[in-house]
């Protein structure tokens, strides 16, 4: 059996394919990658890291420095990170994290983080799929249910009404 379409089946399918194109691509730059959630582990390890100084100082009686590092915990992680340790990725800045406070810091709450994120970037990466899916399915299918019934109207007014 030849698959046989019309002038606008024909159109709605070049659409559609250049539609798919279309949510490949933006479906490819905006895939989770992780990016985000190792930033925000990043700013873990840096609030973790800051916590360890106060830590430090207050068991010295070191006041002033005591005030230096709650002044920095006040500032928040994400000025801190920007300002000195803006050269280094994020995985790179939480090694070198854990590498100089590794007994000064408990870092069991970062580790929780990272199994975590591991769990939700799949389960983020699944649901992005299946939304992707979606995005391109339901305009192409909207879009030929709408084509018909435009159809099915102009059909009808060139009968003059006859069915």
């Amino acid at each position: 059996m030849k698959l046989k379409l019309n002038g606008w089946q024909r159109l709605w399918v070049v659409a559609a394919g250049i539609y798919f194109i279309v949510v490949c691509v933006v479906g490819a730059a905006m895939f989770p990658d992780g990016a985000r959630l190792e930033a925000e582990r990043a700013k873990v390890a840096i609030d973790l890291a800051l916590r360890a100084q106060v830590d430090a100082a207050r068991t010295l009686g070191n006041e002033r420095a005591e005030l230096d590092a709650l002044s920095n915990l006040k500032r928040g992680a994400a000025e801190i990170r920007t300002e000195a340790y803006g050269d280094l990725s994020d995985a790179e800045l939480i090694q070198r994290i854990r590498t100089t406070f590794g007994g000064k810091a408990d870092f069991s709450t970062l580790d929780e983080r990272i199994k975590r994120d591991a769990e939700h970037l799949r389960d983020d990466r699944t649901t992005f799929i299946f939304q992707a899916a979606a995005w391109w399915t339901i305009p192409v299918l909207a879009l030929y249910i709408l084509g018909s019934a435009i159809g099915w109207v102009i059909r009808g007014f060139r009968n003059k009404g006859e069915v």
